[in-house]
């Protein structure tokens, strides 16, 4: 680990956990790309671009893992999380102008602006910056990551930061303030401004890197299951084969295609509502109905393995942190950026009826409380610990999925409800969110379906529905149909 001899409780750089290194080599491999989270800001931001300028730079100093690359430390032997020398304020921010494109009349970003945004690829070990801002029309901002310093809560954790910074930076009797926190700006800022320079800069930056996960975990050589012979993965329908997918021979050679459903916000509240009357939560609602929407898709007498990730940041005690990361996790305003995501346990789905069975959903309920709840999570990573070079990429270990079936049917992504509070800025103007979308890349062997939800107050629940497309398809049709009865049966069991 590094630290500054200014502020010698702030970690700059650090190594990555086992997670990170897998995601480390997955990016390096050309095996996933990156995701993004696209919110909808009610205030105009083409017109105020000197101000996100002094609220992203705010934001970078604040959270300096969105300032890092990865390169291999000789010292130490191993990849670490490095400052970057120089970013650029155009390094990170570029303006779109197909509007009519990339948004519809809803002003909901297009697939096609989804499909342009999962081609942006991040280059790992050099010195560039490793997200992206696409401000579409005035005030639609898309945040892009690659997935080693970030997991999914990070995309609505970025767009919730950088709001109140804008406000913030709005805030004339606060200049004195930043000035002494952040930093002299610019005169006249153009995208050929600094915006982050890690020389000058380190004496602004009051907090660590997020720690890894591995230490707050138990060993990853225990057994997740406990040996337990009816750990829901290991359970299968009886008589029952696994579904081998859409493509049964996975192949790197695909693109992915994005469908936006969105649920108004009043047929939010009704789905939502009626979960909590179930004892149930969206997310074991969305696994079941995903199930059901897809049951045309696949045989009889075979069963669809899904997962559903899971953050392991409630796994982080303060009371096991070395004294560097106390402030990082015991701030109650300050949120725990960085990389901690899970793949989740395979939930094995038979092939389900027309009638939802509440029962069968709260069965996917407690078991997903339970995975939660699961300190035994990284054992998932041990063949992998295993099997690696530390000071290599590992293609093999990718390149040795080519040819075989999915890892799993479908694999779903919930980032949950965002409220975002209105934030007071100049002469009365209020700053706030509006909506969220949030879509990713898909890994070739992971699942042969994409589920990724998020949802807000005014813009209601957004799912996005990822899925493969290759040059031997031949049920293109069906997947209109998916999207169909995915809107239609989310609606139909929560009345």
């Amino acid at each position: 680990m590094t630290t500054d001899p200014l502020v010698p409780d702030v970690i700059t750089s650090r190594p990555l956990g086992i997670m990170e290194t897998f995601f480390r080599c997955r990016t390096a491999c050309g095996f996933y790309k990156n995701f993004q989270v696209t919110s909808t800001y009610n205030q105009d931001l083409q017109n105020n671009l000197d101000l996100l300028y002094k609220a992203l730079r705010k934001t970078l100093i604040d959270y300096a893992i969105l300032a890092t690359n990865i390169k291999y430390d000789n010292q130490l032997g191993t990849y670490v999380y490095s400052p970057i020398n120089n970013v650029k304020y155009g390094d990170i921010l570029s303006i779109e102008q197909n509007d009519e494109e990339y948004l519809d009349d809803k002003q909901f970003v297009t697939e096609k602006f989804m499909k342009k945004v999962n081609d942006i690829t991040f280059t790992l070990y050099t010195n560039e910056i490793l997200f992206k801002l696409i401000l579409v029309d005035k005030n639609q901002l898309c945040f892009v990551v690659e997935h080693t310093i970030a997991d999914g809560l990070v995309g609505n954790y970025f767009h919730e930061i950088l709001v109140e910074n804008l406000a913030y930076c709005d805030q004339q009797n606060n200049t004195q303030e930043y000035l002494e926190n952040y930093g002299p700006t610019p005169d006249k800022i153009t995208f050929d401004s600094c915006i982050f320079d890690f020389e000058s800069d380190k004496q602004y930056i009051k907090y660590s890197l997020p720690p890894p996960i591995d230490p707050f975990l138990e060993d990853i050589d225990l057994d997740h299951t406990y040996n337990n012979p009816n750990f829901h993965e290991k359970v299968t329908p009886k008589g029952q084969t696994k579904w081998k997918g859409r493509f049964p021979e996975s192949s790197p050679t695909f693109t992915a295609s994005f469908k936006l459903i969105n649920f108004t916000p009043s047929q939010t509240r009704q789905i939502i509502q009626k979960c909590k009357s179930e004892n149930v939560t969206l997310t074991s609602y969305l696994e079941v109905i995903q199930a059901i929407s897809l049951r045309h898709i696949y045989p009889p007498n075979q069963y669809m393995s899904i997962k559903v990730a899971m953050t392991l940041r409630r796994h982080y005690d303060p009371t096991k942190a070395p004294v560097e990361y106390q402030k990082v996790l015991t701030t109650p305003t300050y949120k725990n950026m960085g990389n901690s995501p899970h793949m989740g346990f395979a939930e094995n789905i038979p092939k389900l009826s027309t009638t939802l069975d509440w029962d069968y959903v709260r069965k996917i309920n407690t078991n997903l409380f339970n995975s939660a709840r699961n300190t035994r999570a990284l054992h998932i990573l041990k063949p992998f610990r295993d099997n690696h070079d530390p000071k290599s990429d590992n293609p093999e270990i990718f390149e040795g999925k080519i040819g075989k079936p999915m890892d799993d049917s479908v694999k779903i992504s919930n980032l949950g409800y965002i409220n975002v509070p209105e934030y007071p800025g100049d002469a009365g103007r209020m700053w706030t969110i509006e909506n969220m979308v949030f879509a990713q890349d898909m890994a070739f062997y992971a699942a042969d379906f994409m589920l990724n939800c998020i949802s807000t107050p005014k813009g209601g629940m957004n799912l996005v529905l990822s899925y493969l497309e290759r040059p031997e398809m031949r049920d293109g049709e069906d997947m209109e149909r998916v999207v169909e009865e995915l809107r239609v049966n989310m609606l139909k069991y929560a009345e």
